[in-house]
C-alpha cells in the first residue's frame, strides 16, 4: 500500500521545514567581541549571517565562560576557535558555527 501526500500538504511541510531552518540558524558572530552587558543583552545567540558578515553570539551570564566553537568554512574547511562572551566575527567564507561543549581561556 502506498501513501501519498497531497500537493498542498507537501507545500506546507516544505514551508515549515524552511521556517525551522531559519529559526535554528541562530545568532551573530564577530571577530571582535562586545563585552558591554547592555550590548550583550541585545545580541543574538549562536551563529548568524547579516549584511556585515558572519557572526557567532556567545550569550553568557554570571561568571564569564569562554567556549570553543566549531566553524564550517567554504575556504578553510572546519576549524575550532575559542570565543569570549559577546559577538565574534567569523571569516567571510564561514557558513555555520556551533558550540562544541568545551571551555577554553580566550585571555
Amino acid at each position: 500500500m502506498r501513501f501519498t501526500t497531497p500537493t498542498v500538504a507537501k507545500s506546507t511541510i516544505v514551508a515549515l521545514a524552511a521556517a525551522a531552518t531559519v529559526a535554528v540558524a541562530g545568532t551573530p558572530v564577530s571577530a571582535s567581541t562586545i563585552a558591554d552587558p547592555e550590548a550583550a543583552a541585545q545580541i543574538r545567540c549562536g551563529y548568524y549571517r547579516d549584511t556585515t558578515g558572519n557572526w557567532y553570539g556567545h550569550c553568557d551570564e554570571g561568571p564569564r565562560t569562554d567556549i570553543i566553537i566549531r566553524v564550517e568554512s567554504y575556504i578553510e574547511g572546519h576549524y575550532e576557535m575559542c570565543v569570549k562572551p559577546g559577538l565574534t566575527k567569523l571569516d567571510p567564507f564561514a557558513y555555520y558555527a556551533v558550540y562544541v561543549g568545551r571551555l577554553c581561556n580566550a585571555g
